[in-house]
């Protein structure tokens, strides 16, 4: 009797087990699917970036520099809530469940485009930044090296009248 009554508390508890494992192996899943989709906006706002910078529209340019910074703190966020259960999961499932690596490999694909995508903007970012510079230096202040308060007396003098 005491034997069907531990088995009975062990079903129990390896129910609650794979209740638990299922649950955090749902939550990691939603997690890295929603930074995976983090990832494509950043991507997308990092073309929008490329096409402020070669038009030269530095409004829109701050704008979507505003929100890229919001959503790489989002993605921060994300990876520290993420990576404690990637832990609980390795920790309840020894074996790697299929879905899982799809997702880290297609977000590591992101990540990688990402990095590149952003090393392009900055390098025509100041590529566009080294003209503008030339461009002011270009600019010639006819006031520059004339003391205003020291002018030049008039030589002639109009007596007609």
């Amino acid at each position: 009797m005491a034997v069907a009554a531990l088995k009975r508390t062990e079903a129990v508890v390896d129910d609650s087990t794979i209740e638990q494992r299922v649950a955090i192996l749902r939550k990691l899943k939603e997690h890295l699917l929603h930074q995976r989709t983090k990832f494509k906006e950043y991507l997308h706002l990092l073309e929008l970036e490329e096409e402020d910078i070669h038009a030269g529209d530095t409004e829109k340019l701050k704008i979507h520099t505003e929100m890229g910074k919001n959503i790489v703190q989002e993605l921060y966020a994300f990876q520290k809530v993420i990576d404690p259960m990637e832990d609980m999961y390795r920790m309840a499932y020894p074996v790697e469940e299929a879905e899982l690596p799809e997702i880290r490999v297609s977000l590591e694909l992101l990540k990688e485009e990402v990095q590149k995508r952003n090393q392009r903007n900055i390098a025509s970012l100041s590529t566009a930044m080294k003209v503008m510079k030339s461009d002011i230096l270009a600019i010639k202040n006819p006031y520059c090296y004339r003391n205003r308060y020291n002018l030049a007396a008039p030589t002639l003098i109009d007596i007609t009248t």
